[in-house]
C-alpha cells in the first residue's frame, strides 16, 4: 500500500470517498424528499431542523469515512480518521468558496470545527474494534 510516513493513501482515499459520496447521495435523497413535500430551497436552507439533520448526516458519514480509513490502514487509525476529516474540511471550504450558499454562518462554523474530531472518532472506533478482534 502506498504511504507517506504513517499515512496510507489508499485508506485515506477510500475513507474520504465513503464520506463524500455518502453525504452527497443522502443529501440528494433528503433534498428530493423535501422537494416532494413542496418545501422551497430558500425555506429549508434556513430551517433549523433541516440544518441539524444535515449536520447529523454529514458527521455520520465523516465518522464512517474515518472508520473505513482506520480499518483499512490497520495502524494509526485515529490519525487516518483525522486526515479524512481534514480533507472533508478542505473540500467544504473549497465548495463554499466556489458555490456560496444562503446557509447561516453558525452552520459552517459547527460543521468545519467538527469534521476533524468526528473523523478521529471514526478512526478511534476502528482502533477499538481492531483491538477487540486481536484479543479474541
Amino acid at each position: 500500500m502506498i504511504s507517506i510516513g504513517k499515512i496510507k493513501i489508499k485508506a485515506i482515499a477510500l475513507g474520504f470517498l465513503v464520506d463524500t459520496a455518502g453525504s452527497f447521495f443522502l443529501g440528494i435523497i433528503l433534498g428530493i424528499i423535501l422537494t416532494i413535500n413542496q418545501v422551497k430551497q430558500e425555506i429549508y436552507s434556513q430551517d433549523i431542523y433541516y440544518l441539524i439533520l444535515s449536520l447529523i448526516i454529514g458527521f455520520g458519514f465523516t465518522c464512517l469515512g474515518g472508520y473505513v480509513a482506520g480499518r483499512i490502514s490497520k495502524d494509526s487509525q485515529v490519525l487516518h480518521g483525522g486526515v479524512v476529516g481534514g480533507l472533508g474540511l478542505i473540500w467544504g471550504v473549497i465548495l463554499y468558496y466556489f458555490f456560496p450558499s444562503p446557509i447561516p454562518i453558525w452552520f459552517h462554523v459547527i460543521s468545519y470545527t467538527g469534521l476533524v474530531p468526528v473523523g478521529m472518532l471514526g478512526g478511534d472506533l476502528a482502533s477499538k474494534q481492531l483491538r477487540t478482534l486481536k484479543e479474541k
